[in-house]
């Protein structure tokens, strides 16, 4: 996300490094929050940023994501984003943010991971969230809203499970 040209080069290479480590390890999925580090907020609280900070930082990633999405391509990897709660990164914190994000990376090689504890934050209806993610999801991480074993906090299993089925 970075607007600075080596370092936002930098993260690319780092993308595509791993999924170099990735072949090599016979794995096929690399996941996380593939658009920058988590906790960084330039100097500001965490809180929501502005479509006139956020936009030209997705333009950059989408634009990085198309790049390391060909190399991951062209080695059978995909690349999954993982939108993380607002308090972990004010770039990609819901699940339709993350959508958007992949949507305008338009490459098969790249789609989503979800993971219960941030979608719990972020998400209001975590069934239809994951419904709207369908198409894009990648890889998906059962988590108790409170990161306690599942089924001791109060995520709704039962439509976190229908949605997954369908």
């Amino acid at each position: 996300a970075s607007d600075d040209p080596q370092a936002h080069a930098a993260g690319v290479a780092y993308l595509e490094y791993c999924v170099d480590t990735a072949v090599a390890l016979g794995a096929n999925i690399v996941g996380g929050p593939l658009y920058g580090a988590p906790l960084v907020f330039a100097g500001r609280a965490p809180t929501p940023a502005s479509d006139a900070l956020r936009l030209p930082r997705v333009e950059r990633v989408v634009a990085g994501l198309k790049r390391a999405g060909r190399h991951a391509a062209d080695h059978g990897v995909r690349l999954a984003v993982e939108p993380l709660n607002r308090f972990e990164t004010d770039f990609a914190s819901s699940t339709l943010q993350g959508i958007d994000l992949v949507r305008g990376v338009d490459s098969p090689a790249v789609g989503l991971m979800l993971d219960t504890f941030h979608m719990n934050m972020e998400d209001g209806d975590l069934a239809l969230a994951i419904t709207r993610a369908a198409p894009h999801l990648v890889h998906f991480q059962a988590n108790e809203n409170h990161r306690g074993f599942v089924g001791t906090g109060h995520v709704d299993w039962t439509g976190v499970a229908r949605a997954l089925v369908r």
